[in-house]
């Protein structure tokens, strides 16, 4: 199984969190990213910084300082915050393997696809549609 870093993770907490602001309110603070998630804001630091050097957020010094999206969130997809946050290179093949590694390229090359065609702005509606319970019988 798949398991995405922690810097991924709260990437995609941050930008959901940035995009649910856009338009709203000019900059969210460091601490109103975080919230009551339990996250560390160290680590969120971190990560904000990673994702404002790809560009995708800005950040805002002063009293009303904090982040934003660079861009409207229609216009960034899964494929920028995995690239952001290192996620394609954390799940290369080992180089010394021979004999998975055509058949893992495919898979990162479909990941990569499927993740350029997910926007933030696709991600942020999901995240917001209730989930129906599911039964199992």
């Amino acid at each position: 199984m798949f398991r995405l870093t922690a810097e991924t993770e709260y990437g995609y907490h941050a930008l959901i969190e940035l995009a649910a602001a856009h338009g709203v309110r000019s900059t969210i603070t460091l601490s109103d990213i975080v919230g009551d998630s339990g996250m560390s804001e160290k680590f969120m630091l971190h990560t904000l910084t990673q994702l404002r050097r790809a560009g995708l957020v800005e950040s805002k010094r002063g009293k009303h300082g904090g982040y934003s999206l660079a861009c409207p969130a229609e216009r960034i997809t899964m494929a920028d915050l995995l690239r952001a946050t290192r996620a394609i290179e954390a799940i290369q093949p080992n180089p010394d393997g021979r004999f998975l590694t055509r058949w893992w390229n495919d898979i990162v090359r479909d990941l990569e696809t499927s993740a350029r065609k997910t926007t933030l702005g696709s991600a942020l509606t999901a995240e917001r549609t209730p989930h129906e319970p599911m039964y199992y019988i």
